[in-house]
C-alpha cells in the first residue's frame, strides 16, 4: 500500500521528507474564508477602538539630565565606560518603588505605585552621560511638573545613598587600619615585622583619605520638559487597525484549519489528511488538463497500464472534468498495454463488480467544495481494508471540458449512449473481447466515459 502522501505542487520525492507548503491552494483557501475573518476581524477592530477610546488621555513631557562629578565638566568630556558608571545607579533608583514613591509625594499627584511605575520611565540618553526621564501625566502640565520632581529627587536621593555607601566603606577600611595599628603597637621598634606592616598601615589611611574625598555624582536638567502638543495615549485608531490586522489573519487561519477538520464540503486541507490517514497519496489536480496534478497522475497510471497492471477509477457524480477527460484520452491511446483502465461509480456498490485483488492502483476522483467527505473517506478506507494502493484525485467542482479539449467532447458524445454491458473483471487471465480504439461506445467498463 503506498505510505507517501504527496501534495502537488512541492511534493518531496523522499517519503521520509514532509511534503513542501503549497502557499497557492493556502491562500486560495484563505481567500475562501476572507469575508468571514474580515467581518470577525472588524467586530474585534470595533471593540478595541471602544475600548481604548473610551480610556483617560495621557500627555508626554521628557527631560534630558546629565550625570558628571566635579571632575567632569560636560558629559562630552566623559568616555561611554566613565559615562555607564555614572548613569548607572541613576537608571537603578528609576525602577526603585520608595524612590517613585518619593517622586509621586513630592509632585503631589494622586498616584500609587503601580501608576508611578507605569507612568515614570528612567533610560538612556542619546549621548554618553545623559538621562532621559519621561512622564506621562493626565495633563500637560502634571507630565511637566512631575518629570522636574523626578530628576530633582533622583539627584537628592542618589547623592544620599552615595553618601551613605561612602560612610560604611569608610568605616570598614578604618576597622581594618585599626587592627594594622594594634598590631604595630604590639611590636617592639628593632621588631623585624614592623617594617612589613608599617606600610600596609599606611596604604590603609591613604584609601581612607580617598574614599572620603571622592565627590558623588550629581544629576541635573539641560533644560525645560519637553511636552507632548496633543495626548499621546491612547490612540484608539492605530490600535483598532492593528487589531483590525491581527485578527483578521489569525481568524483566517482559524477558519481554514477548522473547515478543514470539521463540515462536509471537500477541502484540499481535509483531503490531504485524510488520504494520509489511509495510507494513500494525495494529488490536487484542480488546475485542469494540463495542471501539474494532472500530468501526475497520468504519468502514474500510463506507467501502471504499461507494465500490464489494472487500475481502478471511482468517481461519483455525473459531472466530467477536464483532468479526468486526458486521463480517460490518455488511456484509449494505450491500445497494446496489457493493463485494463476500468471506471466505476462511487454511488453504486463497485466493491461487488471489481476484483480488487488484481487492481495494482485505484484512483478515487473527489469534488472539491461538494459533499462527499463520507463517501470518499468511505472509499479509501475500504481500499486500505483490501491492501489496494489508493490515490486520492482532487478535482473542481461541476467543471466542464474546455473547448479545444476533444477528450473531454468525446466523453461527452459517449455518456449519450447507454450503457448496458456488464462491469468486466479486472483479473488480467479472464476472456474479454477485442477493443477497437476508434470505439469507445462499448468501452465503459475499460476505460473511463
Amino acid at each position: 500500500m503506498a505510505q507517501a502522501n504527496s501534495d502537488d505542487p512541492g511534493a518531496s520525492a523522499d517519503p521520509g521528507v514532509p511534503s513542501t507548503l503549497d502557499l497557492g491552494h493556502h491562500f486560495r483557501e484563505l481567500r475562501g474564508v476572507a469575508l468571514p475573518a474580515l467581518l470577525v476581524a472588524i467586530l474585534i477592530a470595533g471593540i478595541v477602538f471602544g475600548a481604548r477610546g473610551s480610556a483617560p488621555a495621557r500627555w508626554s513631557a521628557t527631560v534630558s539630565a546629565s550625570a558628571q562629578t566635579s571632575t567632569t565638566a560636560t558629559p562630552s568630556s566623559t568616555d561611554s565606560a566613565s559615562a555607564a558608571l555614572l548613569t548607572a545607579p541613576y537608571l537603578a533608583l528609576g525602577t526603585d518603588a520608595g524612590v517613585l514613591h518619593d517622586i509621586v509625594t513630592a509632585a503631589r499627584v494622586p498616584w500609587s505605585d503601580a501608576d508611578a511605575r507605569a507612568r515614570i520611565t528612567v533610560a538612556d540618553g542619546q549621548t554618553p552621560g545623559l538621562l532621559s526621564v519621561q512622564v506621562l501625566g493626565d495633563s500637560a502640565e502634571q507630565a511637566s511638573a512631575v518629570a522636574k520632581q523626578a530628576v530633582v529627587t533622583l539627584d537628592t536621593d542618589g547623592r544620599a545613598r552615595a553618601r551613605a555607601a561612602i560612610a560604611t566603606q569608610s568605616t570598614q577600611m578604618q576597622a581594618d587600619a585599626s587592627a594594622l595599628n594594634d598590631q604595630l603597637q604590639s611590636l617592639s621598634v628593632l621588631d623585624p615585622k614592623r617594617a612589613a606592616l608599617q606600610p600596609q598601615y599606611q596604604s590603609a589611611l591613604d584609601q581612607i583619605s580617598q574614599v572620603r574625598g571622592s565627590a558623588s555624582a550629581r544629576l541635573a536638567a539641560l533644560s525645560d520638559p519637553l511636552t507632548s502638543g496633543a495626548p499621546v495615549s491612547p490612540q484608539p485608531l492605530r490600535d483598532a487597525a492593528l487589531a483590525l490586522l491581527v485578527a483578521l489573519i489569525v481568524t483566517a487561519e482559524l477558519l481554514v484549519a477548522l473547515r478543514g477538520r470539521w463540515g462536509r464540503a471537500v477541502s484540499p486541507t481535509w483531503a490531504r489528511r485524510t488520504a494520509r490517514k489511509h495510507g494513500a497519496d494525495f494529488v490536487d489536480c484542480t488546475h485542469g488538463a494540463r495542471g501539474p496534478g494532472t500530468v501526475r497522475v497520468e504519468t502514474v497510471v500510463l506507467a501502471r497500464l504499461r507494465s500490464g497492471a489494472n487500475v481502478l477509477v471511482l468517481r461519483s457524480g455525473g459531472t466530467i472534468d477536464p483532468a479526468v477527460s486526458a486521463l480517460a484520452q490518455a488511456a484509449r491511446s494505450e491500445v497494446d498495454a496489457g493493463g485494463q483502465l476500468v471506471e466505476l461509480s462511487a454511488d453504486d456498490p463497485w466493491w461487488r463488480s471489481a476484483a480488487l485483488e488484481h487492481a495494482a492502483l485505484a484512483v478515487v476522483v473527489a469534488h472539491r467544495g461538494a459533499h462527499e467527505r463520507r463517501s470518499t473517506e468511505a472509499q479509501l478506507a475500504a481500499l486500505a481494508l483490501a491492501d489496494v494502493p489508493a490515490l486520492l484525485m482532487l478535482i473542481e467542482t461541476g467543471s466542464a471540458p474546455d473547448g479545444g479539449d476533444t477528450a473531454g467532447r468525446e466523453v461527452q458524445d459517449d455518456s449519450t449512449e447507454p450503457n448496458t454491458a456488464e462491469p468486466e473483471s479486472l483479473d488480467p487471465h479472464a476472456p474479454s473481447t477485442e477493443r477497437d480504439p476508434s470505439s469507445t461506445g462499448s468501452s465503459g467498463s475499460q476505460i473511463m466515459q
